[in-house]
Order: structure tokens, then C-alpha cells, then sequence
């Protein structure tokens, strides 16, 4: 976006190299106008919408470190002006650093209250780095502005999770008042009618994912897929993202069927999928990544539709006939209430896992070499909460000369972020030699190799690791959790009670603190935790896809033959089915029941 200087200058010559500059953008001759508003910039050097144009032009022609300079330079001049913000966030996004834009987008939503794109993508960078709270405010400000925009209503609920102020029952009751713009979306046809028209012999299953590649689902569908029986079973793939990569190529060669569907409709992938006459369609979305296909659940492409691994909570969607779980993610009778769906609780965990690695890094406490403990944190820094943070800053405190290790992919490159952790960690009384930030590690074998380099990994709170989880126990490394009430607060903790390493698992932030302290001072329990993890993790449950995959086949088929029988889905043991009523009051907590037991608690809306 450029603008006009023309008032504002003295001499005619220079208004009229101007003039040629603003020309040349509008023919796209980026070049042209670039070698016109340096004219400019060298005889008005503090002419603000030169250095704005100038800054313009220089990132439509991707160099953006000579942009960012001239719009840095513009906005000393004019800084509360909306264009100089939005074309500096545009070059520091383009150019791969889109955190630094997070404080440039705070002023533009300051100084344009009603423009919802900058409120939209400003969210969700709040949220990428765990500013959630304030991340949550700003989707509330986009939903108010668009009420229909089901990718902003799907982020949020995403930010929902990853609180630490709100309840499990206001994220359910969150779920369950946003997901009306999936919800009138009715079905266009039932379940028992595209039953009906499904061949008698052999059952088909689809996955549909936009996460089939470099992701956690794409690992996890990766050591799954290798253990269906194709004898019975037919499976079809339904990737929803349009690049592809190596574990994309893994998921879709162990698929008979294997579709890439990022460019389709709603009603495209609708006719689709019903075209394929699955009998079960698993959806491994959710409300993660922005862009979903509930809408296409509710409109019913399968006789039983699943939601399983993509989404840590309910859908909210009902459409969406059952989530697989286990009990250790959900505990009986605990968070049946606070879904929709029907929880399917595996008797073999919620998931199985291949480190897709031989020869992992397995050794001794690295402490004995070091001198002193290392701690770890390998999680997405969006499921970090300032309640984590300070936690971790007390055990700093308690256990003398002690660092932690910070990993996340690239994300941790960003001085940016590194700053932000410093400072949140300063607050605390933590120095900032004390963390030990890492990039990204070009061979899967360092990223082992960097997790097994720590003696204790702290896990997120409230929103648990998973896919982290399962890699740094097969590095070696013990990997301490707070288990909360449901599926994202327990996953860790349920990947460590199947496995029987209790000692791993607490209950609140001040057992957390102790036991870290606890397990760095006895160093000896630590060795010999460490020794079962590496002997035991391998030849684990967790690592046993085959019976995972046939327990999950057998619940399948068996839901489906349910569905035969009876509109209304079977309640059998290890599952059950509840209806919520919402009960909105501006008090205490509120109870309402219905059947035996079912209910749900709020304490009013966040909107």
C-alpha cells in the first residue's frame, strides 16, 4: 500500500519523480519504483510516505531487510499511521519473521479497532507463543466483528484449550455454544440410508486429515496404518493439505485409496466421500489448524463418523458420532459429560507410536558428566502457560546450578520468542544464562540425540504434550506431567500410567514442583527411571500398533453393526453416551442433569 507525498513537497522535480514512483506500483514495476523513491528518500530523507513507499516496493521485491528499515523509519515519523503498520507487519511476515510484526499488530488493533484480518492473524501469533489469554481476547473481538467465520470460531477454541483459566466445563461449554455455525448445517442424509447402500462384503475406513505429513498425526498415522488387516479392511486417505513431503508419502503408500482433496469444496468432498461408501469415516481435525471439514461431517458422508488423535477435546459438532479416548486420557464417569460425542475407551491406549528411528540415544544420566541437571522442555511453546513458567522458575530456584533446555522445531531461532521466555523467566527471578534455547536439528537422529541430552523433561500444563511426549520417552528420558481431568490435560499422563510409571505423574503444581526437586536430588531413583523407561518403552503398549490397530478395527465394526441394528447407537461397556444441557448463569457453578448422571457445569459465557 502506497501513498502520496505530493503536498508535502517543496520541489516540483521531486513531486514528479514521486509521481513516476506511485506509476511504476501501479504497473507492478517494482524496480523502477524502487530506483524512484531512493531519489526521493536521498533529497527528503524524512518524507515518511517515501520511506513507506520505498519500504513498499522493496518487499514486493523480496528484499526485506532494506524494507523493514525504510518502514521502521517511516513509523518514527508517523507512528500511530495504519498503512506504515500494515506494510511494515506485511515485509517482517514475508520475511520469515512474523513474530517481531506481534507488537507492530497490537498498535494496529489499537489504532484500526474494526479490521479484522490484522485481530485474526494477531491471535493467533499471540496464541502461537502463548500469550493465550490475550490471544483468546483478540479472536473474541474477531468473532464480534464476523460472527460467521468458522476458521476464527475453530481457532478459538483451539486457545481455548491451552488456558489456564478457564475450567474444563467453561472449554466444554465454550465448544458447545460456537459450534452453532457448524450445527445448522443439518444432515442431508442419515446414516442408516447410506448404510443401506454399502456392499455387503468388506469394510471400508477413511481417514481425513489435512495433517498427513511432517506433523504429530502424520507420525502417529505412520506407525498405524502398517497394522490393518487388509484381508477385511479397505482404507482411503483423504489428505486435506496441498504439499506433500516424506511422512506424507509413508501415510499414503500403506493406504489403498489415497486422495489429495485441499482443493475441493464442501460439496465436492461431500459427494466424494459418499461416492466412496465408507462404513467409517475418521476425522483427525477438529477445531486445529484453522481450516476443517466439519461442515462436511454434519452434513453425514459416512454412516459412523469418529473423531480420533487430531483433537484433544469434543468437537462440539454433531455430526461427529464418537471420540476415541482410553481411560487413562478419560477417566469413567469423570469427562463423559463434557462431549457430545460418544467416548469410545480403548482397552490399549488412545494411540501407538514408531519412533522411525534404530539405535536411539540410550545412556546414563547425563548429569554424571555434566556436573549439574538439565532440564527440558520440548513442547509447542503455545501449550506453555505462565502457570507452567512460573512453576518452572521455582524449580530452577530449588536445584542450585540447574539449566533448561528449551526445543521446539525452528521456533525457538526467533530471538523474538527467546526474549519473551527471558524476560517471563526474569519475573521470576530465573537469569536468562539459565535457559539454553535450541533450533531445529537437520536429522531426526539429533533430535533424539538433543532430548536424550537432558535428565528430566517438564511437560506442558494444563495442555499436555503427546507426539513430544512419546519421542523424549524414546530417547531415554523421563518426562515428569500434571495430570488434569481430561483428554489435553491428561494425554502425557495417560502415556505414563498405561506403562506404569507413576512416579511421573501429579496431581497439582506444588506435587509438580517437589517431584521434580525430589527426583533431581535422589539421583538414584532418577537412574533407575531412566533405566526403565529405556528398557521397558520400547517393547511397551505404546509400541504394540498391532493389537491398538485390531482393537480399534473390532470397536469399529462393532459400532457400525450397533448403527445396523438401531438408529440409536448402542450403549456397551467402556462407552457411554451423554446429552449436555447448558446452563448459562452469572454466579457459581450450576448443575443440570439429565438421565442418570449426565450434566454439564458452567460458569457463563466468555463471549
Amino acid at each position: 500500500m502506497t501513498g502520496s507525498i505530493t503536498e508535502t513537497l517543496d520541489h516540483d522535480s521531486l513531486s514528479l519523480v514521486f509521481q513516476q514512483g506511485n506509476q511504476a506500483c501501479d504497473r507492478s514495476e517494482w524496480a523502477e519504483a524502487v530506483s524512484c523513491y531512493e531519489r526521493c528518500v536521498r533529497d527528503a530523507s524524512e518524507h515518511c510516505w517515501a520511506l513507506n513507499n520505498l519500504g513498499f516496493a522493496l518487499t514486493r521485491l523480496n528484499r526485506f531487510s532494506e524494507a523493514e528499515g525504510y518502514l521502521r523509519r517511516a513509523l518514527r515519523l508517523e507512528p500511530g499511521n495504519p498503512r506504515f503498520l500494515s506494510n511494515l507487519i506485511m515485509c517482517l511476515d514475508s520475511g520469515g519473521h512474523s513474530l517481531d510484526a506481534i507488537d507492530f499488530r497490537r498498535t494496529l488493533a489499537e489504532v484500526e479497532p474494526e479490521a479484522f484480518d490484522n485481530l485474526f492473524h494477531l491471535a493467533g501469533k499471540l496464541q502461537s507463543v502463548g500469550c493465550n489469554e490475550e490471544s483468546l481476547t483478540y479472536f473474541r473481538r474477531a468473532i464480534a466483528l464476523r460472527p460467521e467465520h468458522r476458521v476464527c470460531r475453530s481457532n478459538y477454541l483451539l486457545a481455548c484449550n491451552y488456558s489456564d483459566r478457564m475450567t474444563p466445563e467453561q472449554v466444554t461449554l465454550e465448544h458447545l455454544r460456537h459450534s452453532e455455525v457448524w450445527n445448522r448445517i443439518g444432515p442431508t442424509v442419515s446414516a442408516s440410508v447410506l448404510a443401506e447402500s454399502l456392499p455387503e462384503d468388506g469394510f471400508r475406513i477413511g481417514y481425513l486429515s489435512g495433517d498427513f505429513g511432517h506433523h504429530p498425526v502424520g507420525k502417529i498415522m505412520a506407525a498405524l496404518l502398517p497394522f490393518h488387516d487388509r484381508s477385511s479392511v479397505q482404507i482411503y486417505g483423504y489428505s486435506d493439505r496441498s504439499n506433500s513431503d516424506a511422512w506424507t508419502n509413508r501415510v499414503s503408500s500403506q493406504m489403498d485409496v489415497f486422495r489429495e482433496v485441499s482443493s475441493c469444496s464442501d460439496d465436492q468432498l461431500v459427494e466424494l466421500i459418499r461416492n466412496d461408501r465408507l462404513n467409517v469415516l475418521i476425522e483427525m481435525n477438529g477445531h486445529t489448524g484453522g481450516k476443517n471439514r466439519l461442515a462436511v461431517l454434519n452434513r453425514r458422508v459416512a454412516p459412523i463418523q469418529i473423531s480420533f488423535l487430531g483433537y484433544p477435546n469434543t468437537s462440539g459438532v454433531s455430526g461427529i458420532d464418537y471420540f476415541l479416548t482410553d481411560e487413562h486420557c478419560d477417566p469413567p464417569e469423570v469427562s463423559d459429560w463434557l462431549h457430545t460425542e460418544q467416548l469410545i475407551r480403548l482397552k490399549n491406549g488412545f494411540l501407538c507410536f514408531d519412533p522411525a528411528i534404530e539405535n536411539l540415544p540410550h545412556g546414563p544420566s547425563p548429569c554424571h558428566d555434566s556436573g549439574h541437571i538439565t532440564f527440558g522442555t520440548f513442547n509447542n511453546p503455545a501449550k506453555v502457560s505462565p502457570s507452567a513458567i512460573e512453576a518452572w522458575a521455582v524449580i530452577l530456584r530449588q536445584v542450585p546450578d540447574s539449566s533448561l533446555l528449551v526445543k521446539y522445531g525452528s521456533r525457538f531461532e526467533s530471538e523474538w520468542l527467546r526474549n519473551r521466555w527471558r524476560t517471563e523467566f526474569a519475573r521470576h527471578g530465573i537469569l536468562p544464562e539459565r535457559l539454553k534455547f535450541c533450533g531445529a536439528e537437520q536429522k531426526l537422529a539429533g533430535h533424539y540425540q538433543r532430548m536424550a541430552s537432558v535428565d528430566l523433561a517438564l511437560d506442558s500444563f494444563p495442555y499436555q504434550g503427546t507426539t513430544t511426549t512419546l519421542e523424549t520417552l524414546s530417547s531415554g528420558t523421563p518426562v515428569l506431567t500434571l495430570a488434569g481431568e481430561t483428554y489435553c490435560r491428561r494425554a502425557s499422563s495417560a502415556i505414563l500410567l498405561r506403562h506404569h510409571w507413576a512416579d511421573l505423574v501429579t496431581t497439582n503444581v506444588s506435587e509438580y514442583i517437589n517431584q521434580a526437586v525430589h527426583l533431581t536430588r535422589d539421583r538414584a531413583h532418577l537412574d533407575r527411571l531412566r533405566k526403565s523407561i529405556q528398557k521397558e518403552f520400547p517393547v511397551g503398549p505404546v509400541r504394540d500398533g498391532k493389537a491398538f490397530v485390531r482393537e480399534m478395527e473390532f470397536e469399529l465394526t462393532e459400532r457400525f453393526r450397533q448403527m445396523r441394528r438401531s438408529a440409536v447407537p448402542e450403549t456397551s461397556q467402556g462407552t457411554s453416551r451423554c446429552e449436555p444441557i447448558i446452563v448459562i448463569c452469572s454466579g457459581m457453578p450450576r448443575r443440570a442433569s439429565k438421565g442418570s448422571g449426565s450434566f454439564i457445569d458452567t460458569l457463563g459465557c466468555c463471549l
